[in-house]
């Protein structure tokens, strides 16, 4: 909070006390709950590279066991998006 917006309450005199505590007590709960929030995202993305690390690792180890396989997907990937390309390219 601003020092302007401080000293303005506090010159407000007592009949603005009530208000001050209560901005005050609501600040500390914004405060707070931003402070959880950043702790829960950064606990998330956490957890997110644990296991996107192992997907990754998982994959790695599937393209070691099976080569051919993997290749012959590749393959078959392509040609489908190239027939697609060329299927969407000739209607235009």
């Amino acid at each position: 909070m601003s020092n302007m917006t401080k000293e303005s309450l506090d010159h407000a005199g007592p009949a603005h006390s009530d208000f001050k505590g209560k901005f005050n007590s609501f600040e500390s709960k914004v405060e707070s709950l931003a402070h959880d929030g950043e702790k829960r995202i950064a606990d998330s993305a956490k957890k997110l590279m644990k296991e996107s690390s192992s997907y990754v690792e998982s994959s790695r180890q599937f393209v070691k066991e099976n080569p051919v396989k993997c290749l012959a997907i590749a393959a078959a990937i392509g040609a489908t998006a190239g027939s697609l390309g060329a299927i969407l390219l000739r209607k235009k």
